[in-house]
């Protein structure tokens, strides 16, 4: 399998790539020589000085791109050291010297031993330090606050430009805890502390040097067998018997499919922001302006204007130099320029990450329009690839052409029959599974959760609900010209005439310029509320401008009352669409 996804590996040195001597595992070294080969940083993280593991390791930046040590606190690469944190306070020493506790300084912690430990926590108190001690087996670390070897290694792969997301951190003992939760797939090895074995992603058979070797060689070279993570996890929702139901946050292809306003771009929406949170860089293709919101979101960039393709090279730096997420708004372009557009950028996108991992997800809205996918990506997703996520109410062909390459299928049981074939019953079809019948009473707010290499498995949640609002079709709405049987005429009853509006814009601006006398006909017949239904399908400003509706029914319809109704109305829109 061409997988191109892991760019790290992260590699604790005591009792990892050691057993009882300071002797290095000759076949571990020989692996990651290998795995560097292929195109793998490697990074030594160890709690000790940087000097004296030089003593004992004086080849490890022959066999290492860059090392961190101190137990995160200090980075060097090429022989260059930079300290990510200010050392630990020297009066300390001198007090430890009183003490007469034995210890050495480095470049920012002070090392001890665990027997020691209570005489060094009364010194801290007693001179009112904010310091942390950290256990390493027999070992102490006494480290400024805060300072780890997740937080380390994280500083570290910035400096090479790596996400943590593409990276794979292997240790043994309690000070790794944070290295394997900050990346994405953490490692046991078997000698490794029962703690960090219940916490790792993999646990593995054999100690030491020799389990790293075997782990290299058979999981991370050959990538027969995606490495999916447990602790990066993808909230779905809650099963009828009150438990989460959580999918892997990476390593996985998503099919998100139902009936046209069945709430698929919903969906994707809080998939997307669930991902962004943590941390992962995703490039959504949003053909009709569903995602606005997502770029309330820190980290998030939203692309797109009038008639031209997307700056394909500013979306490119915005993933790989920033390892941002980046909404491409195609809405306001015509069908000919999105497909073109669309395509363009997949193959960019396809290359890119082959170069550097990232994006690590890409979410296609309305893929149904894109089935002319880059040759490059339909080989990539046959061979296996992953990362994708398609929104579709024509699930057939993904299904028929990547049945393999698809692991979690979301199908959605509402929405507007049509006169096509029916989604949940292709999907049904296609995957061999009752999926009408697993429904039962589900409505709005549920799906039905598909894994199609597992025959007859699937499962019926409610879904979590998104924290970003979510507005159909934003930006096609608010500038984009609309049908003309979808506009909306200003006018006073009986006339045939009137001012047309053709979008959002149009729409609040002419009801903020326009004769009271044609405001209050149209607020007394609900006219503005049932248009924002119908044509917007906009649940919530609905509900807002049928409540001022109504309290302009109920009011004396003044001028006054005119006036106050035309400010909120238009308020609402624009908080809504403009602002």
């Amino acid at each position: 399998m061409n997988n191109y996804y892991f760019r790290a590996m992260a590699i604790d040195f005591d009792g990892t790539l050691t057993a009882e001597s300071d002797i290095v595992s000759a076949s571990a070294l020989a692996a990651i020589a290998k795995a560097r080969q292929q195109g793998l940083k490697a990074l030594l993280v160890t709690g000790r000085i940087l000097a004296e593991l030089r003593q004992v390791f004086p080849s490890v930046d022959q066999w290492f791109d860059s090392v961190v040590a101190e137990n995160g606190a200090v980075f060097s690469t090429a022989g260059n050291e930079t300290l990510l944190s200010a050392p630990v306070e020297f009066e300390l020493d001198r007090a430890l010297v009183e003490a007469a506790v034995p210890f050495r300084r480095g470049r920012v912690l002070l090392a001890s031993q665990i027997s020691f430990e209570p005489d060094i926590q009364a010194q801290i108190r007693r001179l009112g330090l904010e310091c942390q001690l950290v256990r390493n087996r027999s070992e102490l670390m006494i480290l400024p606050s805060g300072m780890s070897k997740g937080f380390g290694v994280c500083r570290a792969l910035e400096m090479l430009g790596i996400s943590h997301h593409n990276t794979i951190g292997v240790g043994d003992a309690e000070n790794d805890h944070s290295l394997l939760s900050a990346c994405e797939i953490g490692v046991a090895v078997a000698n490794a502390v029962d703690g960090l074995k219940r916490h790792a992603d993999v646990v593995l058979e054999a100690s030491n040097g020799q389990g790293v070797a075997n782990f290299i060689r058979q999981s991370v070279l050959t990538r027969e067998v995606p490495l999916r993570p447990l602790h990066w996890q993808i909230e779905l929702g809650q099963l009828d018997s009150g438990e989460k139901l959580s999918i892997a946050a990476s390593q996985i292809n998503l099919l998100i499919t139902g009936r046209s306003k069945s709430g698929k771009s919903y969906v994707a929406g809080a998939l997307a922001e669930h991902l962004i949170e943590q941390g992962y860089s995703v490039c959504i293709i949003d053909p009709e302006g569903d995602y606005a919101s997502l770029g309330e979101l820190h980290g998030v960039q939203r692309l797109g204007e009038p008639g031209r393709c997307p700056d394909i090279a500013q979306i490119r730096r915005l993933i790989t130099h920033h390892f941002s997420s980046v909404i491409v708004d195609m809405s306001l372009l015509d069908s000919r320029q999105h497909a073109t557009c669309t395509k363009e950028l997949l193959e960019q996108l396809s290359e890119d990450r082959e170069a550097t991992g990232l994006p690590h997800w890409i979410i296609i809205d309305e893929a149904h329009h894109t089935l002319d996918l880059p040759s490059r990506m339909v080989a990539e997703l046959a061979g296996g690839q992953k990362g994708y996520c398609f929104i579709t109410y024509q699930p057939k062909s993904f299904i028929k052409q990547f049945d393999r390459s698809i692991d979690v299928i979301l199908a959605l049981p509402e929405g507007k029959r049509t006169a096509g074939p029916d989604p949940l019953e292709e999907t049904s079809r296609l995957c061999g599974l009752d999926v009408p019948g697993a429904l039962g009473d589900a409505g709005q707010g549920q799906a039905v959760v598909i894994y199609p290499g597992a025959t007859g498995e699937c499962q019926l949640v409610s879904l979590s609900v998104r924290r970003t609002a979510h507005v159909r079709h934003w930006h096609k709405y608010l500038s984009a010209r609309l049908p003309l049987k979808h506009r909306f005429t200003f006018r006073l009853p009986g006339e045939t005439g009137g001012t047309v509006a053709a979008n959002v814009q149009e729409f609040r601006d002419i009801l903020g310029a326009t004769s009271k006398e044609i405001v209050s006909g149209h607020a007394l017949r609900r006219d503005f509320s049932r248009w924002i239904t119908d044509v917007l399908q906009d649940a919530e400003l609905a509900a807002t401008l049928r409540l001022l509706e109504e309290k302009f029914i109920d009011s004396n319809q003044a001028d006054e009352d005119v006036s106050l109704f035309r400010d909120k109305a238009r308020t609402a829109i624009g908080e809504r669409y403009v602002d």
